[in-house]
């Protein structure tokens, strides 16, 4: 017993797992189409703010591509997170 444990046992990958990933890209995919449509939904200043703050932009780059302050920046980006999670559940 003792010689069978210190040989490492392979575990062969079969093409279930191999499916299961590509599963799991494709419900990644359909969950971006969702949030991506309901970009499109927003109007122009919301959908121009949401998509800086998904490119990393932090709150005050985005305060002067819009004009707008960074309070305000902030306040919008959470209502837009409301919008947009209302909008996928409704879905």
């Amino acid at each position: 017993m003792r010689k069978r444990k210190k040989y490492i046992r392979w575990i062969p990958i079969d093409t279930t797992s191999l499916n299961y990933s590509e599963i799991q890209s494709d419900q990644q995919n359909d969950k971006l189409e969702i949030l991506y449509q309901c970009i499109k939904e927003l109007n122009e200043l919301d959908k121009g703010i949401i998509l800086l703050y998904l490119e990393n932009k932090s709150y005050s780059e985005i305060a002067d591509a819009t004009g707008l302050s960074e309070t305000n920046v902030g306040t919008r980006i959470s209502r837009i997170k409301e919008k947009i999670k209302t909008k996928v559940i409704k879905s």
